[in-house]
């Protein structure tokens, strides 16, 4: 009814859906249904949040986030569950053994019902209800908040076999063993451990999302109740937290790349801090020679060679697209099986026009450089890049075009995310 009102009101048929609705449900029944019947009691209502829902702010303000006091916000879902347990076991079954054995859901949306499991998101999500598995999270959210834990420390025991472990000492820590049915905790033990043998590309991607959930959900925690504080490191006024958003440091992304297997981006903030730290601004002196690619070249290969000791090797492979500029120095490289060959690669528009300027055309033109760049020598920053000791290449990704390049030991890396070799870097910039 009250949905149907606000569309008419708005003249957007069918408009209130997602989480305006599901929000517009939660503020219905708390801040208007349920103050409506503590007030005829003249009484007030208690916020019966959790330390999960207030961690990852999976709550409503003025809606399931209000009330007088927050008396289980400092209790995960995990805790409560067992709090439950050992309570019918004390005091007989005052919770229903039924009510246990339904999934956490807000109820709110047909996406949040039990009925059905969820089939092709990531296993993190759950089968049904919340999009949590709380014996898994509420041992990660444990060791995040209370344990004071960064993600780059988490990373680094996840690559060190340990997290397995710490999660499991965590879980055992928050419920009590021995009113929690055996059951309920070899399942959870079983979903650690299943979880954490998943694709490590969705475990990072999980991690993010719920170190997202906690920063950027500050500004709720600030409006909540007041909460009981029952473990050493409650949500609340001792707590200080910075409204600033989600960061992921230089030692947590350079970490990502290692497990995941990818090559580290020379565009990275952690890497451009580093060169812009340690690097010296330096100015490009010879001319680069630029131009549009051709209609006929659109979807074609670009390989980019560079020179070492005077021998030619293949430094990166791309595919043209008609939004690239194509770069060259001046002259010949050198020969490959006897054909010339040309140091050509791809950069972006907007890195042209802010770097050198000036009008394209189909055919090769010399353009100065306006920007100074910063260059550094790759030795300098060898670890950074996952450079192993007994090696001199290592392959890194670019963002200015399509593929990785090859970045040398004994040559550089810009600040325009670009390696230059040894050669390149005496003929051009000295």
């Amino acid at each position: 009814m009250l949905k149907n009102q606000i569309e008419t009101i708005l003249n957007r048929p069918g408009s209130l859906n997602g989480i305006a609705f599901e929000n517009m449900q939660a503020r219905d029944r708390s801040t208007s249904i349920l103050a409506a019947v503590a007030g005829s009691f003249g009484g007030v209502f208690s916020c019966n949040g959790n330390k999960s829902e207030v961690f990852t702010g999976y709550c409503t303000l003025d809606g399931d986030a209000r009330g007088f006091m927050a008396p289980i916000a400092d209790l995960y879902k995990t805790q409560v569950r067992s709090l439950t347990h050992y309570m019918n076991q004390v005091y007989g079954d005052i919770v229903p053994e039924t009510t246990l054995k339904v999934a956490a859901s807000a109820e709110l949306s047909a996406d949040q019902t039990l009925d059905t499991e969820r089939t092709g998101e990531s296993p993190f999500r759950g089968e049904r209800g919340d999009p949590f598995v709380y014996p898994y999270h509420d041992a990660l959210y444990y060791q995040l908040w209370d344990l004071e834990t960064s993600p780059a420390q988490i990373l680094e025991m996840y690559r060190g076999g340990i997290l397995a472990a710490r999660l499991h000492q965590n879980y055992d820590a928050l419920v009590d063993v021995v009113a929690v049915p055996a059951g309920e905790i070899q399942a959870a033990h079983e979903a650690i451990d299943r979880l954490l043998s998943a694709d490590p590309l969705l475990f990072i991607a999980d991690l993010e999302r719920v170190y997202g959930l906690l920063r950027n959900n500050f500004f709720k925690r600030v409006q909540a109740p007041t909460i009981v504080a029952l473990s050493r490191r409650p949500f609340g006024y001792d707590s200080h937290e910075a409204e600033n958003g989600v960061y992921f440091g230089r030692k947590y992304r350079l970490l990502k790349y290692e497990i995941l297997g990818q090559p580290v981006p020379l565009g990275d903030g952690a890497i451009q801090a580093l060169i812009q730290t340690r690097g010296i601004p330096t100015q490009r002196k010879a001319p680069m020679f630029a131009r549009l690619p051709k209609p006929e070249e659109i979807g074609q290969e670009l390989i980019t060679y560079v020179s070492r000791g005077g021998q030619v090797e293949i430094e990166s492979r791309h595919v043209i697209t008609e939004d690239m500029v194509l770069c060259s120095n001046d002259g010949i490289l050198g020969q490959i099986d006897g054909r010339d060959v040309y140091n050509e690669w791809p950069r972006s528009h907007e890195y042209f026009a802010a770097s050198y300027g000036g009008a394209l055309s189909d055919r090769m033109q010399p353009f100065h450089k306006k920007a100074v760049a910063t260059i550094i020598p790759a030795e300098k920053i060898w670890t950074e890049l996952r450079g192993k000791p007994d090696e001199d290449v290592v392959t890194v990704a670019v963002s200015w075009g399509t593929g990785t390049m090859q970045v040398y030991r004994d040559g550089y890396v810009s600040s325009d995310g670009n390696g230059i070799a040894r050669d390149e870097y005496i003929k051009t910039y000295t």
